[in-house]
């Protein structure tokens, strides 16, 4: 079971990097590299028939390069504010297809909104399941972990 919904999230990380800001990713080993310093945290919460949370995080100069991807503007010009919409969306876009990826008998889940924050997220150790990664493109990295029962 835990390689296919591996797989299935890391299908929907790289369906909305490629449709909503023109990004290939790839997933990077944690054995191969260190991790970024995590500087901005968005998560989203399941409730209902799948309880759950899926957060992303970032440094501040990849939450500024996909920002820039998402609203076409140089990445000196960007914003905290806007880094933090971003990463909210981002978070809200991958957990939803992940979640629409799941069988029916889920079709009672909730996502709740993104909540942001200027520190690195550490999730309940209450869940079964948990699929922690990390993914580069274009020289910048973000780790996911979604852990869900």
């Amino acid at each position: 079971m835990q390689p296919e919904l591996t797989r299935q999230l890391d299908q929907a990380v790289a369906e909305v990097l490629a449709v909503m800001l023109n990004l290939a990713c790839t997933f990077e080993s944690l054995d191969q590299i260190r991790p970024p310093r995590i500087a901005i945290t968005a998560s989203v919460f399941f409730s209902g028939t799948l309880e759950g949370v899926c957060t992303l995080g970032f440094d501040h100069a990849t939450s500024a390069e996909l920002t820039a991807n998402l609203i076409g503007i140089p990445p000196a010009l960007i914003s905290r504010d806007l880094c933090d919409d971003t990463a909210a969306e981002l978070c809200n876009m991958i957990a939803g297809s992940w979640k629409s990826a799941q069988s029916r008998t889920h079709d009672g889940c909730h996502i709740s909104c993104p909540a942001i924050t200027s520190s690195e997220f550490h999730p309940p150790t209450n869940f079964r399941h948990t699929i922690a990664r990390l993914y580069r493109f274009d020289g910048h990295h973000m780790s996911l972990t979604l852990s869900f029962n």
